[in-house]
């Protein structure tokens, strides 16, 4: 799987929260986050579906008219997962003092 950019990332979380979401569903949540035209909301989720982290689902809408829903093929924790094991051996390089000064501020975190 290609990894997700930060943008999509963000409408990931979004799908995993309201469970097989429409695009104006998803569009209606990241508005409360920042600002996004429907038309970018809606590439968007297309690409993560192109990634392989979702899935399009036609569910009947308003006036019976299919609509898109948008279905994670994969958990929130496998996402978090993939995404976590990328900062460590991506942006840390696995390398023992970041991974030191990472546990060092994880356990300030959680003070």
């Amino acid at each position: 799987m290609v990894e997700l950019s930060k943008s999509e990332w963000e409408l990931m979380l979004i799908c995993w929260e309201l469970d097989g979401p429409a695009a104006r569903e998803v569009h209606a949540e990241s508005l409360r986050r920042r600002s996004r035209d429907y038309r970018t909301v809606l590439a968007t989720l297309n690409n993560i579906v192109c990634k392989g982290y979702l899935r399009v689902e036609k569910r009947p809408g308003p006036r019976n008219i299919p609509t898109n829903h948008y279905l994670p093929t994969l958990s929130k924790r496998q996402g978090l997962e993939r995404r976590i094991r990328r900062f460590l051996t991506e942006d840390l390089r696995s390398d023992p003092e970041h991974l030191k000064l990472l546990a060092e501020l994880l356990e300030r975190h959680r003070r």
